[in-house]
């Protein structure tokens, strides 16, 4: 005699769910850019009252409106030229002047 037929039952595993993807790292690099980004605009937009720019010290003398001669006299004493003559193209072309 044989006893009841024995049934066999395979136990369920659901299936793994993906990974979730990993946001730390993301939301970490954004806080980062945004940090450096205030930093930035911080230190770039500081009025630095005890640094002094080359450009602030040179004192421009009033010509406009004064006939040539008059405004060569006034604009010579302030000008490095010791008095030789320079074409505004010279003066200004980013090379060596002519004779140099």
């Amino acid at each position: 005699m044989t006893g009841p037929p024995v049934v066999e039952e395979d136990e369920y595993i659901p299936p793994r769910r993906p990974p979730v993807p990993e946001i730390w790292p993301w939301l970490l690099l954004l806080l980062l850019l945004v940090v450096g980004g205030l930093l930035a605009a911080y230190f770039l937009t500081r009025d630095d009252d005890n640094k002094k720019s080359s450009a602030s010290a040179v004192t421009v003398p009033a010509v406009v409106g004064l006939k040539q001669n008059e405004a060569v006299q006034r604009a010579r004493p302030a000008s490095d030229l010791s008095g030789e003559q320079v074409s505004g193209w010279d003066r200004f072309c980013s090379g060596p002047r002519r004779g140099d």
